[in-house]
């Protein structure tokens, strides 16, 4: 079964790399924060109030931070580095069909 912990702990390492993203537990339902590196203001909040939302969004932050790593954010991405960004996305995919139980 997907849980917003499960999510947390499948993404945990990634979340200790990015330092401007931030889950926050709130009544509602997680709040994912992006925060903007060169000042102290956020630039999105978003609130997940499921699991697989929570899911999505952290592997969608994740797609952005590995095409940034890849381009050193001085280029846009190729279709070479989507496939590799693509690949290093699998084991978060894994991760989550055996929490599924699928």
């Amino acid at each position: 079964m997907l849980t917003n912990e499960n999510v947390i702990g499948i993404f945990r390492e990634y979340l200790k790399q990015d330092q401007e993203i931030e889950i926050v537990n709130t009544s509602r339902g997680y709040l994912k924060i992006e925060w903007d590196a060169n000042s102290p203001y956020y630039n999105e909040v978003y609130l997940c109030t499921t699991p697989e939302e929570l899911f999505e969004q952290l592997l969608d932050d994740f797609r952005t931070y590995q095409e940034l790593v890849l381009t050193k954010g001085k280029r846009e991405p190729t279709a070479e580095d989507e496939a590799m960004v693509e690949q290093l996305c699998q084991p978060y995919y894994e991760k989550r069909k055996e929490l599924e139980g699928v």
